[in-house]
């Protein structure tokens, strides 16, 4: 009934991508508790991503719940997930770690999401030349990868660029 530690996490990714947050946060709080009581900072991070990303974006919780992501997962020593929180986060700050990361150990799935969050940010911001640079620069990177995850994302920025 439910699943904790990594495949807990793998799953409740599945549910957030079907917009399904009532029950990532309530399985990640179970989750949680468990990763607590048993003292393990990876299942805690990844947990408090869950969270994080279920909370609305900006929300005081989600914020606090991304902040706890990054810590626990540098306290782990899990430089392999860390762009996951940090991307979640998206503060410029945070992009530009998850861009050195990503680069350095040829995280090219990681670098695609760097290009996504940028270009979003970029957007946001009103600087439409670099918004369609990131963009360029994510489509790319999901053609070379078969990252077709991201599919539905690239619609929705290929849009925006036009």
């Amino acid at each position: 009934p439910q699943l904790y530690s990594f495949q807990g996490y793998l799953y409740c990714e599945l549910l957030l991508d079907q917009g399904q947050r009532e029950d990532v946060l309530l399985r990640a709080s179970q989750s949680l508790l468990v990763a607590k009581r048993n003292n393990r900072p990876l299942d805690t991070a990844l947990d408090h991503l869950l969270l994080g990303r279920a909370h609305p974006p900006g929300s005081a919780e989600g914020v606090h719940h991304l902040d706890q992501a990054v810590e626990f997962l540098k306290i782990a020593g899990r430089l392999d997930y860390l762009p996951n929180a940090l991307l979640a986060r998206g503060t410029p700050r945070d992009l530009d770690e998850v861009f050195r990361i990503a680069t350095r150990s040829g995280m090219r799935l990681h670098l695609t999401d760097y290009h996504f969050a940028s270009a979003r940010l970029a957007f946001r911001s009103g600087d439409r030349t670099k918004a369609r640079d990131h963009f360029n620069k994510a489509e790319a990177l999901v053609q070379e990868t078969g990252y077709h995850r991201r599919d539905p994302e690239l619609a929705e920025l290929r849009a925006q660029c036009t």
